[in-house]
């Protein structure tokens, strides 16, 4: 009853890409003096980059292009807590976080 039977293992990977997020390192965290983005896979630019203290107040923002990896100084920052936003101004891609400044 069974005898033509066939079995076939199949497999499907399905990557996803988040075309709406930029994929973003920042260092040193805690930052003393300056702050580190590496943006990856970007192919548009320029990149938007906005930091805020936790009050919403925009303490920095400016555009980089043509570079995956910039550096921002905080060495004006008070100690604490902030916030960045990052935008790539062609694609509307974005990221935000935090980052902690010290003495």
């Amino acid at each position: 009853m069974f005898d033509d039977l066939y079995f076939e293992d199949s497999y499907e990977v399905v990557e996803e890409w988040n075309s709406s997020k930029l994929t973003v390192t920042v260092y040193p965290i805690p930052a003393k003096s300056k702050l580190t983005f590496k943006v990856d896979h970007v192919e548009n630019y320029p990149i938007l980059v906005e930091l805020f203290d936790l009050n919403g107040k925009s303490l920095f923002r400016s555009k980089f292009n043509e570079d995956d990896l910039f550096e921002v100084g905080v060495d004006s920052f008070n100690p604490g807590l902030y916030i960045y936003h990052l935008t790539n101004i062609d694609t509307g891609q974005q990221a935000s976080g935090k980052f902690i400044v010290t003495d």
